[in-house]
């Protein structure tokens, strides 16, 4: 049996049952099941195929567990790596287990922006966290662009995609429990264009590079697209 086979069984059981706790917060069964599942998609639709290996550079919480079920719901194999360790060790790791896709916390983007461009099998960077102004301590709009063009200079321009996906959930009518979510993007489906990438252009990322991220890596993305599990 796989290691989601087991997560499967007791979601099939228990599915309200709790699976995984810490600091007080506690996921379901059918909580990690389902989140699983959004993993190992995403892992195939960014063409990682069966038996390649995985990393997850993240804290040791709920969010990297959940995410070892979604890569062996994908058919990969798991590689483990420390966020503590130095990046040359992390990077020596990554090499020797010829990892194709790493995961990756937001917090760790300057990490993954040192160590990924000596990587060359290494061909797909997913960020498990969006942004989310209304989380105390999350990164500034500008703190995020500087990131962006940190990823870019690093040579990894290729693995990046700027989409509308934040636009589209601030853009949603505002709710008695989110009454800001109108108010925190005017600009709706155009905060992209408006926004973002005006931004990104006046601290040095070139045309070029963004119609990588906006146009030729969703095109690549959506080009392997495959039924979702």
């Amino acid at each position: 049996m796989r290691l989601v086979d087991y997560l499967d069984k007791g979601a099939s059981l228990g599915p309200e049952a709790p699976c995984l706790t810490t600091d007080g917060h506690t996921l379901t069964y059918a909580e990690v099941r389902d989140t699983s599942r959004r993993v190992a998609d995403a892992l195939a639709r960014c063409g990682v195929a069966p038996g390649q290996s995985v990393a997850i550079l993240s804290a040791n919480d709920p969010t990297s567990f959940t995410c070892v079920f979604g890569i062996s719901r994908a058919g990969a194999v798991w590689c483990p790596i420390n966020p503590r360790n130095e990046a040359a060790e992390n990077r020596e790791l990554l090499d020797l287990f010829d990892c194709t896709a790493l995961l990756f916390q937001k917090s760790f983007a300057p990490l993954v922006a040192a160590i990924a461009p000596d990587l060359p099998k290494l061909a797909v960077l997913i960020c498990l966290d969006g942004p989310d102004d209304t989380v105390e301590g999350a990164l500034t709009w500008e703190q995020r662009y500087t990131q962006i063009k940190a990823l870019v200079d690093a040579g990894l321009t290729n693995r990046l995609m700027l989409g509308n996906d934040h636009s589209l959930g601030m853009t949603l009518q505002a709710t008695s429990a989110d009454p800001l979510r109108v108010a925190q993007n005017p600009d709706g489906m155009l905060f992209v264009v408006r926004k973002a990438i005006p931004a990104l252009k006046q601290i040095g990322v070139a045309d070029e590079a963004i119609h990588t991220m906006t146009v030729e890596v969703p095109r690549r993305f959506f080009e392997t697209a495959v039924t979702p599990r």
